[in-house]
């Protein structure tokens, strides 16, 4: 299970549909390499869950994937850029629960630590 990865690809392939945003699409295929990595918490070795190990060229892809869609981002108006921020926004928030306690998790930190 990777629930937060999977939120995060479906986001970026959501902000990718955006007009003038559409080279971020290359990010999320190079988060998709088909190696995985497994996540322990560093406290109790349980593990967290799996996510994609990503190769040196799938990393490149990545940054050049990121500048592009940074370059596609000043191009837009300011209305289309606070509407992407604003959708990305709301879907982090939407998740926010479950990405402190992923976060909490993997510092090797008590459920209850997690911010609220």
């Amino acid at each position: 299970r990777r629930p937060v990865l999977d939120a995060m690809i479906r986001t970026v392939h959501a902000l990718s549909r955006s007009p003038g945003l559409r080279a971020a699409a290359p990010l999320s295929r190079a988060l998709s390499s088909g190696k995985t990595l497994d996540v322990r918490s560093p406290s109790t070795g349980e593990l967290l869950q799996t996510v994609p190990s990503v190769t040196a060229a799938g990393a490149r892809d990545a940054v050049r994937a990121a500048a592009a869609a940074q370059s596609a981002m000043a191009a837009m108006l300011p209305a289309e850029r606070e509407a992407a921020l604003l959708r990305l926004a709301a879907a982090l928030e939407a998740r926010s629960e479950e990405l402190a306690l992923t976060m909490a998790r993997e510092a090797g930190k008590p459920p209850r630590e997690a911010p609220g």
